[in-house]
């Protein structure tokens, strides 16, 4: 059960990061992404929270499927008033 506590915990502080990281980026003019590249640094295994990093072919499945749904997304016909 700790296991699963510190798991939502740490999802958490990513999430919270990600919002400050939006509200940041707009304020000083800086791309997003490159402050999410930082948040996502600092949250890998040489970082300050060291999230060890294994599952290679799940992160790639989820990967591709973001992209697939952003695609689908943006190049599907929608209908136009």
């Amino acid at each position: 059960m700790d296991t699963l506590n510190i798991l939502y915990l740490v999802g958490a502080v990513l999430i919270f990061a990600s919002i400050m990281a939006s509200t940041l980026s707009a304020r000083l003019g800086v791309p997003l992404l490159l402050l999410f590249l930082i948040v996502g640094m600092l949250a890998g295994e040489q970082g300050i929270l060291g999230i060890e990093f294994s599952q290679y072919a799940l992160a790639n499945f989820v990967g591709q499927a973001a992209l697939a749904c952003i695609c689908l997304l943006y190049t599907s016909p929608s209908p136009r008033d």
